[in-house]
């Protein structure tokens, strides 16, 4: 699948994180099934939640060609996808910018706890770059993305796994 995923420390989007309340975390090992599906085993919501982390990292593509939020509704919660448009027309577009190329999650560890989770994603975006809006290759003057680790939030409302944040760790992978 391909897919492209922004990184939040390119796009400004520094958001806070929740406390866990002091429930046990499960961390669940494998990852892929559909979003949307009612899961409460550990297995079956990571595999949930890896489908909507894909779902999203597809959709962001869309959100950029349309300059819009709305492809990530079916994947990320309202003020979610809200946000991280604010982010790309502030960061991105009103700068005439925008990325094109693959992302992809190379390693995620899952944890879920009741209706939230989160993973620590290391994602890799070598062939994803930061180039003039309307272009449709990599020229001169376009920035490689790179590698980066990202904390990503999760909320379940009804059996539906939505990304409800992303956190730029800052750090590389």
């Amino acid at each position: 699948m391909r897919s492209v995923v922004l990184p939040a420390l390119v796009l400004g989007m520094l958001v806070s994180t929740a406390a866990c309340g002091g429930e046990a975390h499960t961390t669940v090992p494998a990852l892929g099934s559909p979003a949307g599906s009612p899961s409460t085993p550990a297995a079956d919501a990571e595999k949930a939640i890896r489908t909507t982390l894909d779902g999203y990292a597809a959709a962001i593509e869309q959100a950029m060609k349309r300059k819009s939020g709305d492809p990530l509704l079916p994947y990320a919660t309202e003020a979610w996808a809200q946000k991280a448009a604010a982010s790309y027309r502030s960061y991105l577009w009103s700068k005439k910018k925008t990325i094109i190329g693959p992302s992809k999650v190379a390693s995620a560890v899952p944890s879920v706890t009741g209706d939230t989770a989160t993973i620590d994603a290391c994602l890799d975006s070598g062939h994803a770059f930061v180039v003039p809006m309307g272009t449709t290759s990599v020229g001169n003057g376009a920035a490689a993305v790179g590698r980066w680790r990202e904390t990503v939030k999760f909320v379940n409302s009804d059996g539906v796994w939505k990304i409800d944040d992303i956190t730029n760790t800052g750090a590389s992978c």
